[in-house]
């Protein structure tokens, strides 16, 4: 009967132990941030994956661009899953407890008193952000408030974040393009500090750009454009 006991014991341990490091194993993985609530907000952001690989290292990154590379951790026994980027800012909420309902991957934690909560879906390549479709050679179909002639009918987005806009004779604006974190929203800022800066909500795919203004001084403005491989 001891004998027996001791076996019992011996393997309710064994148990235990896999499966501590059955959910440890199953952290690791290629993920896309579905949803992420601070308090009863929304905070989202755009795009965001990381990867969390088998030898404690880990990357993420927004679309295309990858902005976070370090080593990450695992409790098995809180459960919490911690990571660190050298070059990054220090996390001062520290580490996340981990849970899953089903494929899916859920932190949570404390931050200012409120519950944060991320919900992670399995991938298998980097999903596109607005900005990744944003990038290219854009020509001007439409306009629809006729009361505003748009001067530059031509639209370069640049990867190094500058845009040009160009009209018919080759006249050209440039100036900084960003891109908001959490929103399909699109800041244009000119070079030239006599102009307005214009902010404009973004619709696009491989082949086509709407943008409606949402700034004072665009307001009312919907301008689609098609995408060209050359001006």
């Amino acid at each position: 009967m001891k004998l027996y006991q001791n076996r019992l014991v011996v393997l309710l341990f064994l148990i235990v132990i896999t499966s501590l490091y059955a959910q440890k194993e199953k952290v690791i993985g290629f993920w896309k941030v579905e949803s992420v609530s601070v308090g009863n907000r929304s905070k989202t952001p755009v795009a965001k994956w990381m990867k969390i690989n088998s030898d404690k290292s880990y990357e993420s990154g927004n679309g295309w661009l990858q902005n976070s590379k370090g080593q990450w951790s695992y409790n098995n026994e809180t459960k919490t899953y911690e990571a660190l980027d050298p070059l990054n800012l220090a996390d001062e909420f520290g580490s996340f407890l981990v849970s899953f309902d089903k494929e899916n991957m859920i932190w949570k934690r404390n931050e200012d008193g409120m519950e944060v909560k991320v919900t992670l879906i399995p991938i298998t390549e980097k999903p596109m952000s607005p900005a990744d479709y944003f990038k290219g050679m854009w020509e001007q179909t439409s306009v629809s408030n006729s009361k505003t002639q748009r001067k530059y009918n031509k639209l370069l987005i640049r990867w190094d974040r500058i845009y040009e806009k160009y009209d018919e004779k080759g006249n050209k604006e440039t100036g900084f393009w960003h891109i908001h974190g959490h929103r399909s929203e699109v800041t244009f800022i000119p070079h030239n500090l006599n102009l307005n800066r214009e902010k404009w909500k973004i619709s696009t795919n491989e082949k086509e750009l709407k943008m409606i203004g949402i700034s004072e001084n665009n307001k009312g403005i919907t301008i689609e454009y098609i995408r060209k491989n050359t001006f």
